[in-house]
């Protein structure tokens, strides 16, 4: 399954923005940046010309997104990185509870 990962730049303490699917990636992403930066997201554009939208890094290099925010106080802009996620999960056996996801054996 394929996801998106977004990255604050420049931020050592706590980058991860959060991990979004790819259905309704511009719903997903505003939702996610709102979230981390408890503020509304105003717009966003492509650090790299070349980029035309979210799903871009999807099979591709990590891409940057300037952010523009309104916060309680002032207007801010903050850049983050969004690279491509693949989560790879195991399905379960109803009949052995020691199969699966963060599964240990006896």
């Amino acid at each position: 399954m394929k996801y998106i990962t977004i990255l604050e730049k420049d931020n050592e303490d706590c980058p991860n923005v959060g991990t979004i699917s790819c259905d309704d990636i511009e719903q997903n992403f505003k939702d996610a940046i709102e979230s981390h930066f408890d503020a509304e997201l105003l717009s966003f554009s492509f650090v790299d010309k070349e980029v035309e939208n979210l799903g871009d890094c999807i099979n591709s290099v990590p891409i940057d997104v300037l952010v523009k925010l309104k916060t309680n106080i002032d207007l801010e802009t903050y850049i983050v990185v969004l690279s491509e996620t693949w989560l790879y999960l195991k399905t379960c056996s109803l009949g052995d509870p020691d199969q699966g996801f963060f599964s240990r054996k006896r």
